[in-house]
């Protein structure tokens, strides 16, 4: 991720805790300690939607954010790459950024939130965003990063996290399986065909919960999302999912080579990835070095191909 000074000055909590502070410099540092040669960037949560209920400022936020990722990315165009920010629910203006997005400042892909002022991304009222995304010839790649759940509330937006607990720390996984089951439930996934997945921290809670949710729609329809959970979504490993959460995923046959590797930076602090790298290394029996050579750095290669600047 990147978090400008004024980003955070607007977003001073992420999830309920602090936003990090962030400078290129440290993510240079980070990545040169990893061996890290390619960075796509992409915001984090709330992304454009900083300013609930207003279309203007949005649809600015996130021009705002993606010039400034392009500007990282023309300093350095060997090392940066970016996903691009659109100001969904307003249909209509995330498509126009989209399209300036991806075709002027040469973003890799789009990047969404779980729900963007309590729209989940299957809601009906975004199939126009999701049409346009799918008619385009370069079969664009959305990154679905998990954000805090809203309510509408007597014309407010109230925060609908349960738990007392922040919903970085606990909700932000349950979010990315309501928004997959969303988006299997709504169709989107199986209309959509052209549009790839990445679902953020090897889908979060979803493994948990994706045999009771995809047999209550008949042994038809999970043949069919089972195929596309397999191919179409990948499963982004940011964070400490190596050795064991990665196994709930695994245990439906999707194929090691959907899985790609991300850091979270700088919302997982730097000394945090030295452990989560070792899991995926050394902990795994049952991976072969190709394996983690293609989890490391091939996987991702095959999926962005001349999309990427190498």
């Amino acid at each position: 991720h990147f978090v400008f000074p004024w980003y955070k000055d607007l977003v001073p909590k992420t999830g309920g805790v602090d936003t990090p502070d962030w400078t290129l410099d440290d993510h240079l540092s980070l990545a040169s300690s990893l061996a890290i040669t390619k960075t796509i960037l992409g915001s984090s949560t709330p992304q454009a939607n900083v300013y609930f209920g207003n279309q203007v400022l949005t649809a600015a936020m996130a021009r705002l954010l993606n010039i400034s990722a392009a500007a990282i990315r023309s300093i350095y165009p060997k090392k940066f790459d970016f996903f691009c920010v659109v100001p969904l629910p307003y249909v209509s203006a995330a498509i126009s950024e989209a399209k300036y997005c991806l075709d002027t400042l040469g973003g890799v892909g789009i990047t969404t939130m779980t729900n963007h002022e309590g729209l989940y991304l299957g809601n009906s009222a975004l199939d126009g965003f999701w049409s346009y995304v799918n008619s385009r010839t370069d079969k664009p790649i959305v990154y679905v990063h998990p954000t805090t759940p809203y309510l509408k509330v007597n014309g407010k937006y109230v925060e609908a996290n349960p738990t007392l607990y922040s919903s970085g720390l606990v909700e932000f996984y349950f979010e990315t399986a309501r928004c997959y089951m969303d988006l299997s439930y709504s169709g989107v996934l199986t209309k959509y065909t052209n549009i790839r997945w990445i679902a953020a921290h090897v889908g979060g809670a979803f493994p948990g919960i994706l045999d009771r949710m995809i047999k209550s729609l008949g042994t038809s329809m999970e043949t069919t999302l089972k195929s596309i959970y397999s191919t179409r979504i990948f499963w982004d490993s940011a964070g400490p999912v190596y050795p064991s959460q990665v196994k709930g995923l695994l245990g439906y046959s999707i194929p090691k080579s959907q899985l790609l590797l991300g850091t979270d930076f700088p919302y997982a602090p730097a000394g945090s990835y030295a452990g989560a790298f070792a899991g995926l290394i050394n902990d795994l029996t049952d991976f072969t070095q190709t394996d983690i050579s293609n989890i490391l750095r091939n996987n991702s290669v095959a999926l962005f191909g001349k999309k990427l600047n190498l």
